[in-house]
């Protein structure tokens, strides 16, 4: 509206002129061309220009609060396969359904961004430290579990990501001006974009942390170290098996066995896996190495059988990601029990809980189908990773066991005595059995206990001990009538 005054004939008052112009249609095509310059235009998502903006705005708030801010950098595993066998369209329409669902994993202040292609990134400010970051990833991962069904038919995506914690103590922290924050975001995003191609590389479908700083840069060199003698290791039979019994809290009883990997290296000796497993899982090798693992797992417990007859104790075997993700997990666990004629029942599969978010259509079939014939299936470490009582009850689970981090804090940290109860209760209430791990003093093992957890692993009663030591502890620790007449069944 604009107007002019002036006066009219001679004798009257001073008169206002307005005139009025409708710009609705103007204001509305500027906020349409505005949300165009910001927003995707396939999925309605913010661009990367628009993203960048609240990434700086998330940094600057988090230099005054303190809070981290997490950065996810996400590129889909297989969507080219979609885009050349079912052409374009179909490929637009799923990442419009992934778009849905990875802002369903989301909270009302995070921002997800398509920034072309099949790549997408998230930003999430006010975030207390790395393992809540961990959790959005694994959402993230969780989201694509079930296939995605457009018109052209349905397809099964992965997602691969890397994430990046900017924390304001420790950190870049932008409190020099704008040109500081936005160096902060720009270099929040590389190493974000950086973390997830080293996910690509893991093995795709899968989440890689970039912590910001040069391990990246240690770690290759470690592992360029590393893995041509680990291959060696494997060709020349160095890798060897260890057990740890698993006990029954009331009688002391071994019910089962977990068998964990050592390198017997030729010039340093017998080395535990904190020496070179993390290495191994991020390689190829880890398959290989996974799958001799169960080989002699499989041999041990097999002589077992022969040495103490019906009452040999069940064989838990760790199985990595690499493992899980190699398709032939089904037919090299009947491999191995049939080559050593070791009963099914008598082998439990340990699956860590951060692995389940990997667990396809595919493979939960192959669970299902090693249950049926008698194997067993255990969730290691429940509590450290992102899973649901609905997903447990999708799975085909028998076991679940307390990581050793919250059996430590017993007695000491209230939210360690919380979380085991809540474990134990989510044991009964879905009917699976419980072990704790870990237990390495006479008050954990009391309040075990006191909570009604009836299993218990730790070096309160014995260490990973090679095969002939092992064999030892089995025999003393059974009731002599079990060694003749079989014991109960084995967790």
């Amino acid at each position: 509206m604009s107007g002019v005054t002036g006066s009219a004939a001679a004798g009257s008052g001073p008169q206002l002129l307005c005139l009025i112009e409708d710009v609705t249609a103007r204001k509305a095509a500027e906020l349409a061309l505005r949300h165009q310059a910001l927003h995707d235009g396939l999925t309605g998502l913010p661009n990367r220009t628009l993203l960048h903006d609240r990434l700086e705005h998330a940094l600057a708030a988090a230099g005054r609060s303190g809070a981290g801010v997490g950065v996810l950098f996400c590129d889909l595993d297989g969507f080219k396969a979609v885009n050349d066998s079912a052409g374009h369209a179909a490929g637009d329409e799923l990442l419009r359904e992934v778009a849905a669902r990875f802002g369903g994993c989301l909270r009302p202040g995070d921002t997800l961004a398509r920034l072309g292609g099949d790549e997408f990134a998230v930003v999430c400010p006010d975030l207390a430290d790395r393992q809540g970051l961990q959790v959005v990833a694994e959402r993230l991962l969780h989201s694509l579990r079930e296939p995605v069904t457009v018109r052209a038919g349905t397809f099964a995506v992965g997602v691969s990501v890397g994430t990046h914690l900017v924390v304001p103590t420790g950190a870049p922290t932008p409190s020099g001006g704008d040109r500081d924050v936005r160096s902060c975001a720009e270099q929040a995003l590389a190493r974000a974009d950086r973390a997830m191609y080293e996910a690509k590389r893991g093995g795709k479908n899968r989440v890689h942390l970039d912590d910001g700083s040069d391990e990246h840069q240690v770690r290759s060199h470690r592992a360029a170290r590393i893995l041509p003698e680990l291959r060696t290791a494997l060709e020349r039979d160095e890798l060897v098996v260890h057990g740890q019994p698993v006990l029954d809290l009331a009688t002391g009883h071994p019910v089962a066995v977990e068998t964990l990997v050592r390198w017997q290296h030729p010039t340093r000796g017998l080395l535990s896996p904190a020496e070179f497993l993390d290495v191994a899982e991020d390689s190829p090798l880890m398959l290989a190495l996974g799958r001799r693992v169960l080989e002699e797992s499989c041999r041990l417990a097999a002589s077992w059988g022969a040495a103490l007859g019906p009452a040999a104790p069940a064989v838990h075997v760790n199985v990595s990601g690499r493992q899980l993700e190699s398709a032939s997990l089904s037919e090299d666990v009947l491999g191995a029990l049939r080559r050593h004629g070791l009963p099914a029942h008598r082998l439990v599969l340990e699956l860590t809980e951060t692995t389940m978010p990997r667990i396809t259509h595919s493979l939960l079939g192959d669970l299902q189908r090693l249950r049926e014939l008698g194997v067993r299936i255990a969730i290691d470490d429940l509590g450290t990773g992102y899973s649901s009582l609905a997903r447990l009850t999708e799975l085909p689970v028998d076991l679940l066991k307390i990581d050793l981090t919250f059996v430590a804090g017993l007695g000491r940290d209230p939210s360690c005595d919380a979380v085991v109860r809540a474990v134990l209760s989510i044991g009964a209430a879905l009917g699976l059995s419980v072990v704790a791990e870990g237990v390495e003093t006479p008050q954990q093992a009391e309040s075990l206990r006191r909570y009604g957890c009836d299993t218990v692993q730790g070096y309160l009663y014995s260490p990973p001990r090679p095969e002939a030591a092992l064999l030892d502890v089995l025999r003393a620790g059974l009731p002599a009538d079990a060694l003749s007449a079989g014991g109960a069944a084995a967790p």
